[in-house]
């Protein structure tokens, strides 16, 4: 027998035993913590200002106007400035990057827990947006089984680590954000800025885009279903195109046949083309988005087409 050999000995069935138990109570002292934690992340972010714990949150004053989009309808549709020109209460649910079925989702989720509103507001062109905001708002999707039901489809990885740790699904910017609005409203974003000399020459020399964008039939389809629900539940709702920098919209050959593919797919609410509106360079912050100074001029812009008769 070599005498440097070593052959382990087996532990003893108490000492072994005792080993699993340390690792059981471990897992389910981490899988408890866990939700524990999540919980109450969960009721801290009910507490925020922030447009999406507004929508989960229970109670609260209800709104008369929704507002639904992405960036373009964050700064087209500017909350205080309709709230002050027509003394309606006014929630802005659009966020950069919205596209429509993230859209539905939240207005349906909106319905289902607040009266509904006199109004909602839409930008369509929400269409043209990237995906990759669903993820963002996992530290919500414990209160909606459509938000899970879209990250499990855009997302599945995310998904199935939100699924094993409801304290992955606060791994977000979208959470911060919430946490940064603690009791303080979010509602006065819009860019406080005006679109330069530099970015006005290089929109004059740019090339027309002739290239019509490929859009997702389930975003359009998404659209229709926006204008179903909130005429089920009462609301008058209007499919509004913010304006654009006329130098930017123009390039845009395609425009005509976008707009058609719009109204094709909500034939029941025609869409209002607001699209070259403005001319004054100052209203805007570049070429796709208001700024501040255009927020009035688009109040104006809105009553004058009567898509504000609801609250009116």
């Amino acid at each position: 027998m070599d005498p440097f050999e070593h052959t382990a000995e087996p532990l003893p069935p108490h000492t072994a035993g005792r080993r699993v138990a340390m690792v059981v109570a471990f897992l389910v002292i981490a899988f408890a913590g866990d939700r524990l934690l999540a919980l109450g992340l969960g009721a801290l972010q009910a507490q925020s200002g922030f447009r999406f714990s507004k929508v989960y949150a229970e109670g609260g004053p209800p709104a008369d106007v929704l507002v639904l989009g992405d960036s373009r309808g964050v700064n087209g549709f500017y909350a205080p400035a309709l709230a002050k020109a027509t003394s309606a209460r006014v929630l802005n649910l659009s966020y950069n990057g919205m596209g429509p079925r993230l859209a539905e989702a939240i207005l349906r989720d909106y319905l289902d827990r607040h009266p509904a509103p006199k109004l909602v507001l839409l930008d369509p062109t929400c269409v043209l947006a990237r995906p990759g905001l669903v993820s963002e708002l996992s530290n919500y999707a414990g209160r909606s089984e459509r938000l899970q039901a879209l990250i499990e489809a855009e997302d599945p990885d995310r998904a199935a680590a939100g699924r094993v740790s409801h304290l992955y699904r606060f791994n977000t910017e979208v959470f911060l954000r919430a946490l940064f609005y603690l009791r303080k409203s979010d509602q006065t974003w819009i860019n406080d800025y005006r679109i330069g000399e530099a970015q006005l020459q290089a929109l004059r020399e740019a090339e027309p885009k002739t290239e019509l964008p490929d859009l997702d039939p389930a975003d359009l389809e998404a659209l229709g279903h926006i204008v179903t629900a909130a005429r089920a539940a009462g609301a008058d709702v209007r499919l509004v195109i913010v304006p654009y920098l006329p130098l930017y919209r123009r390039l845009l050959t395609w425009w005509p046949i976008f707009v058609a593919q719009l109204d094709a797919a909500t034939p029941d609410a025609p869409v209002l083309d607001l699209s070259v509106a403005f001319d004054d360079v100052a209203l805007f912050a570049d070429g796709l988005h208001l700024n501040r100074r255009g927020a009035a001029p688009m109040v104006d812009a809105l009553r004058a087409a009567g898509a504000l008769r609801a609250i009116e």
